[in-house]
């Protein structure tokens, strides 16, 4: 029988790991689209992402680390040329191909311009907008003042909609509402099957450490 200090470790861990798939999965799945639509290729790309987060969580010196190296697990993964090894069997359409989010073209236009930011202009705006994470929660990870997350928040906000302006179809007068569209680009997601992906990546993430 395993010391029951142990299992408490265990437990935290495992509570540590949901927090952490949770918290990141809708943003790695947005980013993904920067590299591709497919569930095949996403599937992957998405596990390797968060299933290193996790496994590297206690080796980051702060919280606010945490995005960066997200981004840099799906930027190694998406640009890997190697074929694709789908850890989830998922059915094919008659193209082939199933995608993670079903877009328009106003929505494959949202999706292109979260992907343009730099990393922290877009986990801020999917953390706050899509996840529903407070500013003062955002300040403490990234160890700054609510004032300078407040101010960072608003000019990704600013670079988000003249992205947007840049582009013929959204050269009305009004304004786009960025929470309004990044909350649609989320609905635009197959989210029983992002569900499931989580669950997975928790499950292998535990079973490295079994």
């Amino acid at each position: 029988m395993r010391p029951r200090i142990q299992q408490e470790d265990e437990k935290v861990r495992l509570t540590a790991y949901g927090h952490i798939i949770h918290r990141y999965l809708r943003y790695v799945l947005i980013r993904c689209t920067g590299y591709t639509n497919d569930k095949s290729q996403v599937q992957r790309m998405a596990v390797y992402a968060l299933v290193t987060a996790c496994l590297l969580f206690d080796k980051l010196t702060r919280l606010g680390q945490l995005g960066s190296l997200v981004e840099m697990m799906v930027k190694i993964v998406g640009e890997d040329p190697t074929p694709d090894l789908s850890a989830i069997a998922t059915p094919d359409r008659a193209n082939g191909i199933e995608p993670v989010f079903v877009l328009d073209e106003r929505m494959c236009e949202v999706a292109g311009a979260i992907n343009v930011l730099d990393q922290f202009s877009r986990e801020l705006l999917v953390l706050h907008h899509i996840e529903g994470l407070e500013l003062a929660t955002l300040a403490d990870a990234h160890a700054s003042s609510v004032d300078d997350i407040r101010q960072a928040l608003a000019e990704a906000e600013n670079q988000f909609i003249e992205l947007l302006h840049g582009l013929s179809s959204w050269s009305g007068g009004i304004k786009p509402d960025v929470r309004s569209l990044l909350m649609t680009l989320a609905g635009c997601m197959d989210e029983a099957w992002a569900n499931e992906l989580g669950v997975y990546a928790l499950r292998y993430a535990v079973a490295w450490n079994e």
